[in-house]
């Protein structure tokens, strides 16, 4: 018989990844389970910044706006944390690794993703969550084998939109020290949702920027996409940087990626 609490997968685990144990699901009713409880609580103001809302002349460019929402997760994170966004079939468009690399290895070494309860809740839920209201469900001790890294105490995040097919982000958060107060849960839902956003919303990239790009998925060089479009090499060179701001992308190539999985070319 299954566990009356048990998470079911919804989804390919394809990628990795104590408030008490308090849970916010984002669309979900309270509901009892045989050792925690569910309790719906309202989502965060996703369009209100974490501090002041700066004028349209000042904002942030998307780099700079990631910047400082991962120099945040990596204060609330010490230990590490991997943020995967808006998952597609089976992987992100876009992932954060800040986990310690002996720890990845021995997750892909050991093929802990079909046992991690982080996933099984991720892809069954919205919300955020301790990894101490998680234990019940770790029948291969993953978490037992995180703390010998230094992972000690965690909390995860799911975030989807409604309208998006069924594309979400997630994040699984680490402390060495000490469990999550309510307020850096929160905090974390809040953040992660922020960039999920971010990624969702619209790019701003003109025509000439998008058939750039489009080109270069299709496998173009640079010469080949300048005689494609009649223009010059540098032109090209250009527009595809000027794309790359846009998205907030660290190279052409994450650039391309990132139209792709917003259905931009």
């Amino acid at each position: 018989m299954k566990r009356q609490n048990e998470a079911r997968v919804t989804g390919p685990l394809q990628h990795f990844q104590k408030l008490g144990d308090l849970v916010y699901p984002v669309h979900e009713p309270p509901v009892a389970t045989r050792k925690h409880t569910w309790y719906s609580a309202p989502v965060p103001d996703t369009k209100a910044p974490l501090c002041s809302r700066p004028s349209s002349r000042d904002a942030p460019r998307p780099m700079d706006l990631r910047k400082k929402l991962t120099d945040r997760l990596s204060a609330l994170a010490p230990a590490g944390y991997y943020v995967g966004l808006r998952l597609g079939f089976t992987y992100p468009a876009q992932e954060i690794n800040r986990l310690p690399g002996d720890w990845t290895d021995h997750y892909a070494r050991n093929g802990l993703i079909v046992h991690d309860p982080v996933f099984r809740w991720v892809y069954a839920r919205t919300g955020v969550i301790s990894w101490a209201a998680l234990a019940f469900d770790d029948h291969a001790d993953v978490f037992g084998q995180a703390a010998s890294f230094g992972l000690i105490h965690g909390a995860v995040v799911s975030v989807m939109r409604p309208g998006e097919s069924g594309r979400r982000s997630y994040g699984t958060f680490a402390r060495s020290d000490r469990t999550y107060a309510e307020s850096e849960m929160a905090e974390l839902l809040q953040i992660v949702t922020r960039l999920h956003r971010a990624g969702s919303e619209r790019t701003g990239l003109t025509h000439a920027e998008t058939e750039a790009l489009r080109l270069q998925a299709d496998g173009l060089r640079l010469k080949e996409i300048s005689v494609e479009l009649e223009i010059s090499m540098s032109a090209v060179k250009a527009r595809l940087a000027n794309a790359k701001r846009k998205l907030g992308a660290a190279t052409t190539s994450q650039a391309t990626s990132m139209a792709r999985s917003r259905g931009v070319i």
